[in-house]
């Protein structure tokens, strides 16, 4: 049925039209009314102007809406014009700060609890806020950057549902602003708050961690040395005393750091001891830190010896003994690709280089007719990291002589 006069007018039209004049609600608690239908109306229709858009908006159901994608994509957003985009951005600003108001309400009994209808409100606008700002100029993407971190550290924003849209907006803000200027960001990126630091447990993985936003050639000593000090004091102490994810993740912004020599001697060296109190009770590298075996070598540690021994025995001795794995290879490849300005930190003996050849060209992918994936996904993975693991790490260590003619023709 077609509500409509003589001229041609659009489902989505008809559609929200009937919706506004009846009032006819989206949902109804639970009851999905008319989102269903506005969405699949909206399918089929090209909007590129303000009130368009707005509406579009209003009607998508959450954050990962196939309109977004339709209306906010990469491209989509590079062809709006700029005013259309400040406009939609000053409007979606405001939704947010309404919204995170109504995060929360007190029941007849008195308990609080989530308000989802503005739950998901926000977290859908912030999403599509998150694809708007990479048409901003570069100082108005780092205020985005700054006023998302301000969100992440708002202890309204504690809901779930808000973590990955919160990441997206901190990670696209900030990759839209310029190199030159994103390296003054430091602060700001080591300041947005651990998991354990706003209290989140249980699904802290969505959390975002924004430090390998930054490589190492921009990650610099802010002139501010006072503040970045103070915060990797506290870093430290997480990497000593936190719970196992944020644990993790300031041992890995610590690396990023020390990667980039912007820990002092006694800091690196206080990271060190940190980050080896806790071990794992089987491969006996430090515990709950997410990193792979051979960045260990490169850390300070307080006995460097032993951690190249570790490695030796639970990387090295485990791929000779136990067969390949892609882990295992991986941190092999690892060894052998130094920071810039450092030295190799794992050289194989010349027996091991041999030994390590003939496992590799006896290497049979796993059998993957009774399979459910993840053989046939190990199978690639380590396909892929055998050519780095021969050129990397095992032939240049041995010489013509030590490889055989039949070697020499599995290699080619």
């Amino acid at each position: 049925m077609r509500f409509v006069s003589g001229t041609l007018v659009s489902s989505a039209r008809d559609m929200t039209h009937l919706a506004d004049c009846v009032g006819l609600p989206r949902k109804a608690r639970y009851v999905d009314v008319m989102a269903t239908r506005l969405e699949r109306a909206f399918e089929f229709f090209d909007v590129h102007d303000e009130k368009g858009l707005m509406i579009c908006i209003r009607i998508m159901r959450s954050y990962d809406s196939i309109l977004i994608e339709k209306f906010f994509s990469r491209i989509n957003v590079a062809r709006m014009p700029l005013e259309i985009v400040n406009c939609l951005m000053d409007r979606i600003w405001a939704t947010i700060d309404y919204g995170v108001q109504h995060f929360k309400y007190h029941d007849n009994e008195g308990q609080n609890g989530y308000n989802d209808f503005w739950v998901n409100a926000v977290r859908l606008n912030v999403e599509i806020h998150s694809r708007l700002v990479i048409r901003l100029p570069d100082t108005e993407a780092a205020k985005a950057f700054r006023r998302a971190a301000l969100f992440a550290k708002d202890s309204r924003w504690c809901h779930w549902w808000l973590y990955k849209p919160l990441g997206h907006l901190l990670e696209r803000s900030i990759t839209s602003v310029r190199p030159n200027n994103r390296k003054k960001m430091l602060v700001d990126v080591l300041n947005i708050p651990l998991p354990d630091e706003r209290d989140i447990y249980g699904l802290e993985h969505d959390w975002p961690e924004l430090i390998d936003s930054l490589s190492s050639s921009l990650i610099i000593q802010p002139s501010d040395d006072a503040t970045i000090r103070e915060r990797i004091i506290s870093l430290i102490d997480k990497v000593r005393s936190s719970v196992a994810f944020s644990r993790g993740r300031a041992a890995l912004r610590l690396t990023y750091l020390y990667d980039a020599n912007c820990l002092g001697q006694d800091e690196s060296k206080q990271f060190g001891q940190a980050l080896w109190s806790r071990q794992d009770a089987v491969d006996k590298f430090p515990s709950d830190t997410q990193l792979l075996p051979h960045v260990f070598l490169r850390l300070t540690a307080p006995d460097p010896e032993l951690v190249g021994r570790i490695f030796r025995t639970q990387i090295l001795s485990r791929l000779l003994h136990e067969g390949i794995s892609e882990d295992r290879l991986t941190a092999l490849i690892g060894s052998a690709h130094p920071p810039t300005g450092q030295s190799r930190i794992f050289k194989l003996e010349l027996s091991d280089a041999k030994s390590l050849l003939d496992v590799i060209l006896d290497w049979q992918p796993k059998n993957v007719e009774f399979d459910f994936g993840e053989n046939l996904t190990s199978n690639h993975a380590i396909k892929r990291a055998l050519g780095p693991a021969l050129a990397d790490v095992v032939l240049p260590v041995l010489s013509n002589d030590s490889v055989s003619a039949q070697q020499d023709r599995q290699v080619a």
